[in-house]
């Protein structure tokens, strides 16, 4: 169990002679230190203590040598550990926070290497959210565990749709995702005419944050959900909903339009120059 820090500990004091010939020897022994994680210490209790210390020195060994797969590989450490010490349940979080992390990390340091790991765990963090934690019936204190857990993720790919530039590719990425999470936990959180409603509340929330953000993705996301919201009234509720549901979907649906409607005549300028 405690091989792979041992190897880890021979790989730092081989790089720190700083000759070539014994560089090669430390990069060899520290890559095999990563690959004996996997093989033996992520499957007992004590991995937190022995995952680590590898992770760390990987950390440094990129701080040292500026290798940059040391970089990706205390990254895949740092994520796999997640997995096993935070659950079935808390991993879509965690790795939420960590991709959050590195994004403010890469932008702040200029790290193209850390803002890609972001964009992986981001999707990643999404995918896992959607595939368990929605059908999870955890509670915690209380609160739905999907609900919990889809909040946080949601949080933070708007947290770090906020750090990235305006009108670049990582910033419609995260707003993407962070739009889609939401609509998602929304769907199966509620149903019938609530979902409508829900879904238009959305759509306007979207809009209304879009103006102060001048984030054009999110306005447009905003309208395209409300139109989604027209469009299963006509096609799906209208068909399938009770009376009093249907009519509450349509008073609801027809005074948030209306909201919309009467700021864009009043705002008309300033809402076409945003757009």
């Amino acid at each position: 169990m405690a091989v792979a820090p041992a190897w880890a500990a021979a790989a730092l004091i081989l790089l720190e002679f700083r000759i070539p010939a014994l560089d090669t020897q430390g990069h060899l022994v520290s890559a095999a230190a990563f690959a004996r994680l996997f093989f033996a210490n992520f499957d007992v209790p004590q991995r937190l203590l022995t995952v680590l210390p590898v992770l760390l020195s990987h950390y440094y060994l990129w701080s040292r040598t500026q290798k940059r797969f040391y970089l990706y590989t205390a990254a895949i450490l740092a994520a796999v550990l997640m997995r096993f010490e935070m659950g079935r349940v808390f991993t879509a979080t965690g790795w939420a926070v960590f991709a959050l992390g590195l994004l403010y990390a890469g932008l702040r340091w200029n790290l193209h290497d850390l803002c890609w790991q972001s964009y992986a765990l981001a999707a990643l963090a999404f995918a896992r959210c959607w595939s368990t934690n929605f059908y999870s019936p955890e509670m915690f204190a209380g609160i739905a565990g999907p609900v919990l857990t889809g909040a946080i993720v949601i949080a933070c790919l708007y947290a770090a749709q906020l750090l990235t530039p305006r009108a670049t590719h990582p910033r419609l990425f995260y707003s993407l995702l962070a739009t889609a999470l939401l609509a998602a936990l929304l769907f199966y959180q509620a149903s019938g005419s609530v979902l409508t409603i829900a879904w238009g509340i959305e759509g306007v929330a979207l809009l209304a944050a879009g103006f102060p953000l001048c984030d054009r993705v999110q306005r447009i996301s905003g309208m395209a959900l409300l139109l989604f919201c027209i469009l299963k009234l006509f096609v799906w509720d209208l068909r399938h909903l009770d009376t009093l549901p249907r009519i509450l979907s349509f008073i609801v649906l027809g005074l948030i339009l209306v909201g919309v409607s009467w700021i864009y005549t009043r705002f008309r300028e300033r809402v076409e120059r945003y757009l």
